[in-house]
């Protein structure tokens, strides 16, 4: 089901058509199959996706599934990620024919994007086993546009229950050179005025001058299951390597029982790009100034690729001698 509001704000298939540049040429045939493949996924979802108002959309999701729960009984965080992340897709790629969300599967539609920075903040809620996980709505507005980078808040929500706070920043990028592209002024000037929010920054970690403190973890290879359609790791499972890696150091020593973590919040920082079969290693440390929060490197052949920051509801400290 999909129930739009009508605005006359005007789209970038118009500013397409002002160019003079016929719409057809604006995709090259992979792009279109990618939108083809996300749309025939999300069809399949249940998704009831709302356009509110020109710069707010929203996406009811029919609720998290039961191999979205660590055994604990507590949700996934990358799994929730991953849901978040399709809700947006689905208001940029409709899969009725109707408008897409601020015009932005046609901007996406002529070039490439990429993650470069998210943060997702976790209630506690989502952790309680007696909030229900379902139905589950998503809220999400375009924050902040740059030169090449478009930033997007997302809010999930149970009912009134808060869940999840999610912030991403991508850029935009050539196809064939990969170097950034610069955001049409022609869109600017349509939706530009709507995006008003803060841009999206993160200070490259320092390690720590003592090396003792730094413990270091080898998170297996790539595997298959864990890159997507563009060859290479799916943003989401970079966090997955980080949590899973922090608890296989904190249970490498028997006097540690097993315990999934329950994460509060991920600022994250993607670097690189990994690929099938590459060699991961992660490194941890406790934040300097934060007390509880833990920084992780994930190095690729001794190269940093991914950074993050997180902090746990049920913080452990780093043992250095792992």
């Amino acid at each position: 089901m999909v129930v739009e509001q009508q605005w006359s704000g005007g789209s970038l298939r118009q500013l397409v058509k002002q160019r003079g540049q016929p719409l057809s040429q604006c995709h090259v045939s992979v792009n279109d199959q990618m939108q083809a493949l996300t749309s025939r996924i999300i069809k399949q979802l249940g998704y009831e996706r709302i356009i509110k108002a020109p710069n707010c959309g929203r996406v009811i999701v029919p609720g998290l599934a039961y191999t979205d729960f660590h055994g604990n009984a507590s949700p996934r965080p990358w799994n929730v990620m991953d849901i978040i992340d399709s809700t947006q897709i689905c208001l940029i790629n409709p899969t009725d024919g109707g408008e897409s969300f601020l015009g932005l599967n046609q901007l996406f539609g002529e070039t490439d994007s990429f993650m470069v920075t998210a943060k997702m903040d976790l209630s506690e809620q989502l952790h309680d086993e007696a909030v229900v996980k379902a139905p589950l709505c998503t809220d999400t507005t375009v924050s902040h546009v740059g030169k090449s980078t478009i930033v997007m808040d997302s809010v999930m929500t149970s009912g009134s229950v808060p869940l999840v706070k999610y912030r991403s920043n991508s850029i935009i990028l050539d196809r064939n050179s990969k170097k950034p592209v610069e955001i049409p002024q022609q869109w600017k000037s349509t939706y530009g005025h709507l995006c008003t929010g803060e841009p999206m920054k993160f200070s490259a970690l320092e390690r720590p001058s003592d090396k003792t403190r730094v413990s270091n973890v080898f998170a297996g290879q790539v595997s298959y299951s864990d890159i997507d359609a563009n060859r290479h790791v799916h943003f989401s499972n970079y966090l997955k390597y980080c949590c899973e890696g922090l608890v296989k150091g904190q249970t490498t020593q028997s006097t540690i029982a097993f315990q999934p973590l329950k994460l509060k919040s991920a600022f994250m920082w993607y670097r690189q790009e990994c690929n099938f079969g590459d060699a991961i290693q992660l490194d941890f440390w406790e934040h300097e100034t934060k007390p509880g929060a833990i920084c992780v490197d994930m190095l690729k052949n001794g190269e940093s690729v991914f950074q993050c920051v997180l902090e746990l509801y049920t913080a452990s400290p780093i043992n250095s001698s792992l």
